[in-house]
């Protein structure tokens, strides 16, 4: 099977069971907050795919922490540091890149990316997608984030890290997930709620079969997407 779409606004995936892709389909949006995705790993260790401990958290490597009450110093290894986005909601899609003239799934994408669902629905108008998830969850009072996940080496300190939560705000620490994720090529849409302390929302934003096109795990993963200019 052959996709062909622009440069500009390539394809997002959903991939999830044939039910639940039927609802996004029809419009209904399910997001998770990001502290269920670090509870899973930490009470399901071996879900190292869709768990992920280090969400909503910032990782340090190697550094020290002044604690002014204290006037002392306290040096961390490896440490994760709270912050107060774990209340968020998220929803994940597989982005196919923009640079690219052609992809198709490597080997390792095929096996990991088997474990999340027997269905796959891409939507062919990521712009026009976002548009209307943004204007529903503004409307219900979220502040909204999106991009692309960045993915970094947890065993070093990268400096640029630390000037983006500064620059952008601690909710971009959203955007950043472990290079072993990499695979999963994500983008995300964020809704920051901060006093909510449900584990999930549901919106609908009408059907969106129009932009989008459903089909099995296999045919995707053996899909190739063409860029077109």
């Amino acid at each position: 099977m052959v996709f062909a779409h622009h440069t500009n606004g390539a394809p997002v995936i959903k991939i999830q069971s044939s039910e639940r892709i039927d609802s996004l389909n029809n419009g209904y949006v399910y997001m998770k907050s990001l502290r269920y995705y670090r509870d899973l790993e930490r009470e399901n260790p071996g879900n190292v795919d869709v768990g992920d401990e280090y969400e909503a958290q910032v990782h340090i490597n190697s550094g020290y922490i002044l604690i002014p009450e204290l006037n002392h110093v306290e040096a961390l290894r490896d440490q994760l540091i709270h912050t107060n986005i774990d209340n968020s909601f998220v929803f994940c899609l597989l982005s196919i890149p923009e640079d690219t003239s052609s992809f198709t799934f490597t080997d390792v994408q095929k096996e990991k990316l088997s474990s999340f669902g027997d269905s796959a629905l891409v939507i062919t108008d990521r712009d026009e997608f976002v548009k209307r998830l943004v204007s529903k969850l503004e409307g219900d009072g979220y502040a909204v984030f999106y991009g692309h996940v960045r993915y970094y080496d947890p065993t070093v300190d990268n400096v640029l890290h630390f000037v983006d939560l500064i620059t952008n705000g601690i909710a971009s620490i959203a955007f950043r997930k472990r290079q072993k994720y990499s695979y999963q090529q994500e983008f995300r849409i964020v809704a920051v709620k901060n006093e909510t302390q449900q584990d999930n929302i549901s919106v609908n934003i009408g059907d969106i079969s129009e932009i989008s096109k459903s089909i099995t795990l296999d045919k995707l993963l053996n899909a190739t997407f063409i860029a077109q200019k």
